[in-house]
C-alpha cells in the first residue's frame, strides 16, 4: 500500500488529523461516489485545508474522467467532512494518471 502523497504548502502540522472520521475509516470502508469502471485500483483524495472547495472541484473536473460538477461538489464536501473520499476506480495506469493530476496541484491523494 502506497502512503498518501502530499505536496500541500500550508504552514504548520498536517491538517488531515483534524478530520475526526479519518482515523476510524479504512479506504475500503468509504462509500464509492466516484467515477470509473470499478476495476483494479482506486484513487482516494484526502482533506487539506490549504485548498478551497472551488480548487478541489476544478481539479476533480480536470482529472477524473466522467466527473460532473454536482458529483465533484459532493466529493469535495465528503472529503472536507469525512477526511477522505474515493474519487475514481479504474486500471492502475489510469488511477496513476488521475492521482498525478490531482497531486500536481498539491492535493493529497493515494492510489490503492
Amino acid at each position: 500500500m502506497m502512503p498518501p502523497v502530499s505536496t500541500c504548502q500550508h504552514a504548520g502540522p498536517p491538517l488531515l488529523a483534524q478530520a475526526t472520521p479519518v482515523e476510524q475509516l479504512a479506504p475500503e470502508e468509504v462509500e464509492d461516489l466516484g467515477t470509473g469502471r470499478g476495476e483494479g485500483s482506486k484513487v482516494f483524495l484526502f482533506n487539506c485545508e490549504c485548498h478551497s472547495f472551488e480548487d478541489v472541484i476544478t481539479q476533480l473536473l480536470k482529472a477524473v474522467p466522467g466527473m460532473t460538477r454536482p458529483l465533484a461538489e459532493e466529493l469535495a464536501w465528503r472529503v472536507h467532512t469525512q477526511g477522505m473520499a474515493e474519487v475514481y476506480r479504474g486500471s492502475p495506469a489510469e488511477c496513476d494518471r488521475v492521482a498525478k493530476v490531482l497531486g500536481g496541484t498539491g492535493l493529497i491523494v493515494q492510489v490503492l
